[in-house]
């Protein structure tokens, strides 16, 4: 398991050079074999996803039992659970700098786009409520500090997922706001920003407060009566959609990569390839 990382690595690093490679050979022999092309310029993709997939998958496993003490009274008095996940991402993105820009690019804004919604998904299911203005003011300082970090995290990792950055901030104001009119507003902000949240997230952190009554959540709500029949998360696009990943909330499965049949096939389509070219020169 040692080599895993960077065999799959170096596996990823060729599929640019083999593209580049599919293009020239088109370009000299000039043929017009489009159907082969598509196929091979597939599995290419299909070899770059699991290998992705792959790398991305053992990094969440490590982080799964980190994860899982967020959001907790005990990870309000103290941030060494957070600091290691954190510790653990940079530790792994040491490895995966090493795969050349496109795949990498797909790697690390996709793992950035999970770890802000594994964050946040404990949040939205109730996993700590405050007892006081107190406990609701700590909790709301944990998580603007948790957000600069990850912000900063994935700022020098090169992300270019900063339209996430924001979602924490507006979701710790909502719990640390004292008025009903500010919370309003706030959550105004949110909706604007994030097209695809819904009611049911909302009503979730307005209950991590522990304060609110039934009317004055239903007058917070009323505000935004539409957000359940708007059409914001199912027409926005994949690459900007965060809390409707929240309520999908299952772990990605991947397909096992063997190293085998996705190559294999590239190999006998560019077997293939050659040979038409030949017979057509």
């Amino acid at each position: 398991m040692e080599c895993m990382v960077p065999q799959t690595i170096a596996v990823v690093n060729c599929c640019p050079a083999f593209r580049d490679y599919i293009e020239r050979l088109i370009q000299k022999y000039s043929v017009d074999e489009q159907e082969l092309k598509r196929k091979m310029m597939g599995a290419l993709d299909k070899v770059e996803r699991r290998g992705i997939c792959l790398l991305t998958e053992k990094l969440f496993n490590e982080l799964k039992p980190h994860f899982a003490k967020l959001l907790r009274k005990k990870w309000l008095q103290s941030s060494e659970s957070f600091e290691v996940a954190v510790a653990t991402i940079r530790e792994h993105f040491n490895q995966f700098h090493k795969m050349k820009t496109p795949p990498y690019q797909t790697l690390v804004d996709g793992a950035h786009r999970r770890v802000v919604t594994e964050y946040l998904q404990p949040l939205m299911h109730g996993r700590v409520s405050c007892t006081s203005q107190e406990m609701r003011d700590r909790l709301a300082v944990r998580l603007k500090e948790d957000s600069a970090k990850l912000q900063e995290l994935f700022r020098g990792l090169q992300s270019t997922m900063d339209w996430l950055d924001p979602a924490i901030d507006h979701l710790a104001e909502i719990i640390a706001l004292k008025e009903t009119t500010s919370i309003q507003m706030e959550v105004g902000v949110l909706v604007s920003s994030y097209p695809d949240v819904r009611k049911h997230h909302i009503s979730a952190v307005l209950d991590v407060r522990g304060d609110l009554s039934s009317s004055t959540k239903h007058l917070i709500l009323e505000c935004q009566q539409e957000l359940d029949t708007q059409d914001g998360g199912s027409t926005l696009a994949r690459d900007r959609a965060l809390f409707a990943e929240i309520d999908e909330a299952t772990a990605i499965r991947c397909m096992r990569f063997t190293g085998t049949s996705t190559p294999g096939c590239l190999v006998q389509c560019l077997r293939s390839f050659r040979q038409r070219a030949t017979r057509s020169s």
